[in-house]
């Protein structure tokens, strides 16, 4: 085993370790030797830097005088991070947890240092709000970087070396599954590989009913040469469960907890995301992905069936989870909107997007053939506190006029109508364009985000077609539906570089 790391740092052309923000050190079984480090934005007149590596297996920092000497992880860094706080916890990935799912989709035990180099928790440097966008841009970059959430919950990861502690299992299929018996679900049975039957292990497994009642909480020991358990619980139509296993020495070392209904597995803990990196030399997916065994279904006879309603609950509960991420209530279902072409078609457009604007609003639209003249529709918007990021992939047709066209030309176009409309309401300061070039992606997204909650509506037809020729239709994406959009959106974000920047034109630097 060796160790992936990422170590973050805030810094200057001249001094690239100014600041140091986020490190993380996962255990992988990556052949792959690199020790690379490469700019990833610029904030302000800083710019962020990861300094990234796959070395040997680094034991846990010795922390005798309060400190982490960086240079364990990556070579060209010379910097000692001085350790003010310390703390471990246990991270497992189950839904109803409550921190942020793990990089690694198990349970893995979390060694968190936290330094006053760059952010102190204690005193809330940099939480006033003038410096709101500093951290605000920091998270963005991070989130782009890493493919974790820093922007929702979890702002204390900056001055923060994370170190993980996982299973020898963590870059695979967890050895151990739940499973019913064919014809009596309330039976439960828990396997466990054969390669890890020598240990001595302990399995708690709580059933709860569809009204949490509890039906079973029973400890049960894995012997040595024993590879199955089984529970018993009285008859019951929907269950849920929850079970931990824990070594020899008392340390948990899995953690799960799922849905049961008329003996089917609802295994809704799909571990899909990888840990992933840029690098010079393109990106590196890292850990994570943890594949999910395949579930024994079985259909126990109709006598079984007792409740509909309770099934519909379960049903509805499950799905409450799967949306949990959406910062809209689950109690309020998908806006949907459909806009007949007339004349009004433009406006009406605008008056429900607006809606969901306040101050300081971002709007990111990703559209393959929004067009130069359709800043004329976003006029409408009317808010210079609005910042707007547009993305386009045209080529050498003009996307208003569909005539052949250089891209230098459109290019050209598109900047002067932005210096045109400078002097008006249209929020000209903030707005940023890249064109990927021709035929880059087809799908057409306005994402939102504002203080309170963030809005992701996909288009049926592109913005340009708003002059009343055709029908329209904007759907709001939620779920999980939203979360894979959101990732498909960052996919194509991270194409947007200086050199496919279309306004403000790049400076040279």
């Amino acid at each position: 085993m060796g160790r992936a790391n990422w170590l973050y740092f805030l810094g200057t052309k001249s001094n690239k370790y100014e600041h140091f923000i986020y490190g993380i050190s996962l255990p992988t079984s990556n052949v792959n030797r690199y020790n690379l480090n490469n700019r990833l934005g610029k904030i302000g007149n800083k710019r962020l830097y990861v300094f990234e590596s796959i070395t040997d297996d680094i034991d846990i920092p010795n922390l005798k005088n309060n400190s982490i000497d960086l240079n364990l992880y990556h070579k060209d860094v010379k910097e000692t991070i001085h350790i003010v706080h310390k703390n471990k916890y246990i991270q497992s990935y189950e839904p109803e947890h409550i921190r942020i799912a793990s990089p690694i989709g198990q349970t893995v035990y979390v060694n968190s240092y936290y330094s006053n180099t760059f952010y102190n928790i204690n005193n809330g440097m940099f939480l006033e709000e003038k410096n709101r966008g500093i951290l605000l841009a920091l998270f963005a970059e991070l989130d782009k970087d890493s493919n974790q959430k820093f922007i929702e919950n979890y702002s204390q990861r900056l001055g923060c070396f994370e170190y993980i502690e996982a299973m020898p299992w963590a870059e695979s299929a967890a050895p151990f599954s739940i499973y019913t018996s064919k014809n009596i679900p309330n039976k439960y049975i828990i396997k466990r590989d054969n390669k890890y039957s020598q240990e001595i292990l302990y399995v708690h497994l709580i059933v709860y009913s569809i009204q949490n009642n509890v039906l079973l909480d029973e400890f049960k020991i894995f012997d040595k040469g024993l590879t199955a358990l089984e529970f018993d619980t009285e008859l019951i139509n929907d269950a849920k469960y929850k079970y931990s296993v824990f070594d020899a020495q008392g340390k948990l070392i899995y953690k799960d907890s799922n849905h049961w209904m008329l003996g089917i597995s609802l295994q809704m803990n799909m571990i899909s995301d990888t840990v992933q990196i840029k690098s010079k030399t393109g990106i590196k997916m890292i850990s994570a992905y943890t594949p999910v065994k395949p579930v024994e279904i079985n259909y126990p006879d109709n006598k079984i069936i007792q409740n509909i309603n309770s099934n519909i609950k379960i049903i509805d509960d499950i799905k409450k989870d799967n949306s949990s991420s959406s910062s809209s209530s689950n109690n309020i279902s998908p806006e949907q909107k459909w806009f007949d072409k007339n004349e009004d078609l433009v406006q009406s457009l605008i008056n429900f997007i607006k809606k969901y604007l306040n101050y300081n609003s971002e709007i990111l639209i990703v559209d393959p053939f929004i067009s130069p003249e359709s800043l004329e529709l976003l006029m409408n918007i009317n808010n210079t506190s609005i910042k707007i990021n547009i993305i386009s992939c045209w080529g050498n047709n003009d996307p208003d006029s569909n005539n052949t066209s250089p891209t230098d030309e459109i290019i050209k176009k598109t900047r002067e109508l932005i210096k045109k409309f400078a002097s008006t309401s249209f929020p000209i300061g903030n707005l940023i364009w890249h064109n990927l070039g021709k035929e880059n992606f087809h799908d057409r997204f306005i994402f939102i985000v504002n203080s309170r909650e963030s809005k992701l509506f996909m288009l049926s037809n592109s913005i340009n077609n708003l002059s009343g020729k055709y029908n329209i239709i904007i759907s709001e994406l939620t779920g999980s539906t939203k979360e894979h959009a959101i990732k498909y959106i960052t996919s194509i974000k991270a194409n947007c570089t200086d050199t496919n920047r279309i306004f403000p034109e790049v400076e040279n630097v």
